[in-house]
């Protein structure tokens, strides 16, 4: 109840509109599932745990069992400093991302995550699908900041941690199995993140299964 107070008081003084909910469930996840529905919300946005030896799992307590029972867009994000601060996105996409029915739905809110922050977005990705990103930015927020970067294999973005400095937000766009971006060395992103990216402000996008 205190935090839910903490995050009003900030969101007012953002002056945005907010409704909290307390309530009980058998677990996190169920609960946030079923008040999902019962608001009929389009996505979640929540927070991934900063001390790992809480958890056995990369993904949390409750985490897993989240987006593999919710195929609409989650979004997690660990933050290290406020969003008012960072100076750079850069944003990983897997190959066949433009076939998930929420492709645009992810781009745009990070469109107009770069475009409110005023800092240069960078996206990462194979040449067939980075061609659709900037024809989308170009048509709908053509005063961004952005540019595009060739990634040909997934492999290649562990290469990036060096360029990440702590006002940069790494943006991974991930995937659920057996959806058409999903590809085995998805699984190991945990891994690559732990190694990697320890430390850095992140962004993990599960995209919606449904579409606008």
């Amino acid at each position: 109840a205190k935090l839910l107070e903490q995050v009003t008081s900030y969101a007012a003084s953002a002056d945005v509109k907010m409704q909290s909910q307390l309530r009980v469930a058998t677990n996190i996840a169920n609960g946030i599932m079923h008040a999902f529905k019962e608001f009929r919300a389009t996505e979640v946005v929540i927070g991934m745990h900063m001390h790992f030896s809480d958890s056995t799992t990369f993904w949390g307590k409750f985490h897993q069992s989240l987006f593999n029972g919710l195929s609409r867009q989650i979004i997690m994000a660990r933050l290290m400093q406020p969003l008012s601060t960072l100076r750079r996105i850069v944003v990983c996409v897997p190959s066949r991302a433009q076939f998930e029915p929420g492709f645009y739905r992810w781009l745009e809110r990070l469109c107009r995550l770069g475009s409110n922050l005023e800092c240069h977005t960078e996206f990462f990705g194979r040449e067939d699908v980075l061609p659709l990103i900037e024809n989308y930015v170009l048509s709908r927020h053509h005063d961004m900041r952005v540019s595009y970067t060739k990634m040909a294999h997934w492999a290649e973005m562990p290469n990036l941690a060096a360029s990440i400095s702590p006002d940069n937000l790494f943006v991974v766009v991930t995937a659920r199995k057996g959806t058409v971006s999903y590809k085995n060395a998805l699984e190991f992103l945990p891994d690559e993140i732990t190694r990697h990216f320890s430390g850095t402000n992140i962004m993990i996008i599960f995209p919606d299964q449904h579409g606008d």
